[in-house]
């Protein structure tokens, strides 16, 4: 009888112990993100937006989260749950990795991070081009897919700004936003190339501001900041003023330098981060050979990788 007595309790402990376990479980899992993780994705977003969209002008293909074949509708809410899910995943590998004390990542993460980035990045089927090179200095502008898209940042943009202000965010710096999307909105209807990629580049200068005033000289604004210039180098090429792009990667160039020193070797990947490092020197090349499909060619290589750093 007492036998019979101490196996029911025991039965009856194991089972509270693996309900405890399942209901920790549930709760991790469905951990909701803080208002700064939910800002940062979203500029994330904004972020890979316009680089997409500014590279529809010349019919280069750079940025995620673009649909295939002829849609040229952007998930928002999807995006944000699948960026909560990787942030998750990488949580979990992180303390993984730290648990098992490893100084260098395998190279099986080093090749799953790369093959995550290629689909990540893979180009709308229908519009893929042969290259830079087989252009031949003819740079066709998407200006459907880029009226769609500029369209759909204003119903993005409501949502995205609420959360910013609810940061505290400066509300001039807020507002400019709108403004300059309705300068670049004109001028997209006007169908003016150079003058729709200079608003649309005020833009993107906008996003390590935003950064910058909840986040405060971290590594995710000062990298903001080295992509904001490029961004900027890359339209003053497009609009034929050198001058203006090498003054803007001078200054990258300048970022960069005092990243990597005060940094060190905080960066998960130490080796993407020196590839990125050496493009924006290369694209400093282009400008002083001023070859603009060199140029091309090195900026679509540089902002694909700078996007995973």
């Amino acid at each position: 009888m007492k036998k019979n007595i101490i196996v029911i309790i025991v039965s009856i402990i194991i089972v509270l112990l693996v309900l405890s376990s399942l209901i920790v479980f549930a709760s991790n899992g469905n951990k909701e993100l803080t208002l700064d993780e939910k800002v940062a994705q979203e500029i994330k977003y904004i972020d890979n937006y316009l680089v997409s969209m500014l590279g529809d002008f010349n019919g280069l293909h750079i940025g995620r989260f673009l649909k295939e074949d002829n849609s040229s509708e952007w998930q928002f809410d999807s995006m944000q749950a699948t960026s909560k899910s990787s942030s998750n995943n990488e949580s979990s590998n992180s303390e993984s990795n730290s648990s098992n004390n490893s100084e260098k990542p395998s190279n099986n993460q080093e090749e799953s991070q790369s093959k995550e980035h290629l689909i990540n990045n893979k180009p709308n089927s229908k519009e893929t081009q042969n290259g830079v090179l087989a252009n031949q200095g003819k740079y066709e502008t998407q200006w459907e897919t880029i009226q769609t898209q500029i369209e759909n940042l204003y119903q993005t943009w409501n949502t995205i700004s609420i959360d910013l202000n609810s940061l505290n965010i400066d509300g001039k710096t807020i507002l400019a936003f709108n403004d300059f999307l309705n300068t670049s909105t004109q001028n997209v209807k006007k169908k003016d190339k150079p003058k729709a990629m200079s608003e649309i580049a005020k833009l993107y200068q906008l996003l390590p501001k935003y950064s910058q005033g909840y986040k405060p000289d971290s590594k995710e604004t000062n990298v903001l900041e080295i992509k904001a210039s490029v961004v900027t180098a890359y339209v003053d090429v497009s609009n034929g003023n050198w001058e203006a792009a090498k003054k803007q990667l001078s200054g990258a160039i300048a970022q960069f330098t005092s990243l990597l020193n005060s940094v060190g070797q905080n960066f998960q990947n130490q080796t993407l981060v020196n590839q990125c490092y050496i493009l924006v020197n290369e694209l400093n090349k282009a400008i002083t050979l001023q070859d603009k499909e060199i140029f091309f060619i090195q900026y679509q290589n540089l902002m694909g990788k700078m996007d995973i750093i």
